[in-house]
């Protein structure tokens, strides 16, 4: 569970109605949130093997997709 999952999560236990306006902030905020994990992986990859080769962005972002499969 992400941490904007987490947030929708509580605020539904707290009967806050969502509209489609906070809907849609909420995906972009999960776009956000992934984007930033797989960067933050990629530059984790990097500084370990700097000269490897295996195209660290790309397997970053099938981890996150097969890991939270949400967007």
């Amino acid at each position: 569970m992400t941490a904007i999952d987490f947030l929708v999560e509580k605020l539904k236990l707290e009967s806050i109605d969502l509209s489609l306006y906070h809907q849609n902030l909420i995906n972009k905020a999960k776009e956000m949130e992934r984007d930033q994990l797989i960067m933050f992986g990629t530059q984790c990859m990097v500084e370990v093997e700097k000269d490897s080769g295996l195209g660290s962005i790309r397997i970053y972002e099938l981890f996150f997709d097969k890991k939270f499969n949400k967007l």
